[in-house]
């Protein structure tokens, strides 16, 4: 069995790797998750006993490295930059507004990997620039991208933010299909998509050459919405703040669906798998 590091990172960043045998081959697969707002205490290894992260949890008895004192910026786009950069935020910047890009004169990490052989592919939240072409997923090293630019509704990919339409924060649909809209997909709810589109390109990939995959969750951002099935995992009267904990059971969903497409493609043994969270929030009951 493949080792599986998993780095329990304090400040809400969370990490898991896999496998030490892949570091020793001269091009693993390369899998990065990143998981919006996920605090420290969200999931139950951690000894929250109201989260229901059984997927997580196990990986951290069974297959893993626990990993502490690692930090990441506290803001969406400084952290999504400097991972796509290699860059500290001073570097690459530490805004966080609409306009926060990369300087398209920095590379990528995808765009270095494309250049070494690798397909690459990527899902969910962009916030990493948007006012041109070049700014892109598709435009920054992404073969194939199905996702959102900015900030939308779980459900609906609607902006909620005066984004495209200037005065109209909530009028514009934000889901992106590669280097076009993504015209009829919106109107399911964001995670569902954007974890199947990661499952599909593995799933479909030719496991001979080199991938690299970066999914970004929606999942814990606010709005804080889940589909019911996750929320009637908990009982309302007794757990506060059902729908956040939802959305960590919608996180440990779809590491456990990303694990088992790369095992049932034969992929797992030949793959480093790292995921990470960034915030300064954590949920009530860490109080």
């Amino acid at each position: 069995m493949p080792d599986l590091y998993l780095m329990a990172l304090p400040l809400s960043l969370l990490a898991i790797t896999t496998t030490t045998r892949a570091l020793a081959l001269s091009k693993p697969h390369l899998v990065f998750v990143m998981v919006d707002d996920w605090g420290f205490f969200e999931a139950g290894f951690k000894g929250n006993t109201l989260a229901q992260t059984p997927f997580i949890d196990g990986m951290v008895t069974n297959e893993s490295l626990l990993i502490e004192r690692h930090y990441s910026y506290q803001f969406c786009s400084p952290a999504r930059r400097s991972f796509l950069t290699g860059r500290l935020p001073p570097h690459v910047g530490q805004t966080n507004t609409p306009d926060a890009h990369i300087d398209v004169r920095m590379q990528t990490i995808a765009e270095k990997l494309s250049a070494a052989g690798y397909v690459t592919g990527h899902s969910g939240k962009w916030h990493a620039g948007f006012y041109s072409v070049r700014e892109t997923p598709h435009g920054r090293g992404f073969s194939t991208s199905l996702g959102f630019l900015y900030g939308v509704d779980h459900w609906t990919q609607r902006s909620f933010e005066k984004v495209c339409e200037y005065g109209k924060g909530g009028n514009s649909t934000d889901l992106w299909d590669t280097d076009r809209p993504a015209r009829g997909r919106n109107g399911t709810y964001g995670d569902y998509l954007y974890v199947g589109h990661a499952v599909e390109t593995i799933r479909n990939h030719n496991a001979s050459i080199p991938l690299f995959y970066y999914l970004a969750t929606e999942v814990a951002h606010i709005p804080n919405e889940a589909p019911r099935r996750f929320e009637d995992k908990f009982d309302r009267a007794s757990v506060p703040f059902v729908p956040a904990y939802a959305m960590s059971s919608i996180v440990d969903e779809a590491l456990h669906n990303v694990t088992d497409v790369l095992r049932a493609k034969g992929m797992w043994n030949n793959t480093l798998m790292v995921a990470v969270s960034y915030t300064h929030l954590t949920l009530p009951t860490i109080y």
